[in-house]
């Protein structure tokens, strides 16, 4: 009898622990539901940029609902249907102000663009426009100009500066004259480029350099280039590799104590590979921050500046997969914000 007993109040207190409402829940198990709950409606938002209709609302209540048995937290039919669609309007204000906020922290990346001559056009590869929105920034390609006072305004409206691949940079920026295998050149950007390094540094903003770009940064700062790597050293690596561009082809050795090393932990990187041109006499304004076995140089950065930084390889294609890559994007806008 008293076993019996027993096993009935035991169901009776479950029955009651079943039917709780949300109101009579304890605070730490309301605060749990209630961000599932904004958690799952935000994803249904971004979905597709517009608040939940039904089919989604029906699938945000079976997701919490899922989490919320996981828990063990007991609630009627009903009762998170509820209150879901009594904090809908809620959920989507709190929404948008977060999105506006969002949209207000992103730092703004000025890009150089590349030049197509023959199509009298400008292009960007889109891997350096979705690392940098991966990363939290709002991209926008810049105008090739030498007018300074366009230049100026450019420097102060962008939080950070990416300067990227393309045409070799002329020889004549570090007072050498062409070689017969120096490639094509881009007078544009080369006199727009280095109007705009000269003046981010000058305002210390950031500068990230990929492959053309930390070329041009050690030229400008006063450093020389190989106009051509075959023609000029005795290299047996590959710097020059066929698609696909995202996979590695050769390591550099990162060295310690610098930022890249403290940014990405290792000794050891395998890098992608796509120049002919190199960094010969380094800057005395830059230091490496990473080698080749041929002991080409393939990062640099200038020690007394927030963040300059160049990379002879190409992150804007090994983004997508590797996650040194997406670091390296990472840490560049966040020191633009």
């Amino acid at each position: 009898m008293g076993k019996k007993q027993k096993t009935h109040i035991k169901v009776d207190g479950q029955l009651l622990q079943m039917n709780k409402r949300f109101s009579n829940l304890k605070q730490t198990q309301k605060d749990k539901i209630a961000a599932w709950l904004y958690e799952e409606y935000c994803a249904a938002y971004a979905e597709k940029d517009m608040p939940p209709d039904t089919r989604r609302d029906a699938e945000i209540l079976f997701n919490v609902t899922e989490k919320i048995e996981a828990a063990n937290i007991w609630l009627p039919d009903g009762e998170l249907d509820k209150h879901y669609y009594s904090k809908k309007t809620k959920f989507e204000n709190r929404y948008k102000k977060a999105k506006e906020k969002e949209l207000m922290n992103r730092p703004i990346i000025g890009v150089t663009p590349l030049i197509d001559y023959e199509k009298d056009s400008y292009w960007l590869v889109p891997g350096y426009m979705q690392g940098i929105i991966e990363a939290g920034g709002t991209p926008v390609m810049l105008p090739l100009t030498d007018d300074i006072n366009i230049i100026k305004q450019t420097a102060d409206i962008c939080d950070g500066f990416l300067f990227t691949g393309g045409q070799d940079v002329s020889p004549l920026l570090y007072g050498e004259m062409p070689i017969p295998q120096f490639g094509k050149c881009s007078p544009e950007r080369d006199k727009m480029e280095k109007l705009l390094l000269m003046r981010a540094i000058e305002l210390n903003k950031p500068v990230l350099g990929i492959c053309r770009g930390i070329q041009l940064l050690n030229a400008v700062l006063g450093g020389t280039l190989y106009q051509d790597l075959k023609a000029q050293t005795n290299s047996p690596l590959e710097h020059h590799q066929k698609p696909p561009y995202d996979k590695p082809i050769h390591d550099v050795t990162i060295i310690e104590n610098t930022p890249l090393h403290h940014l990405l932990g290792k000794d050891v990187l395998a890098v992608n590979s796509y120049h002919h041109q190199s960094v010969k006499a380094l800057s005395d304004k830059l230091l490496p921050m990473a080698k080749a076995a041929d002991t080409i140089t393939e990062a640099v950065y200038m020690p007394d500046k927030k963040f300059v930084w160049g990379v002879q390889w190409h992150p804007e294609f090994s983004h997508i997969s590797d996650a040194d890559s997406k670091k390296i994007f990472s840490e560049f806008v966040r020191q633009s914000k």
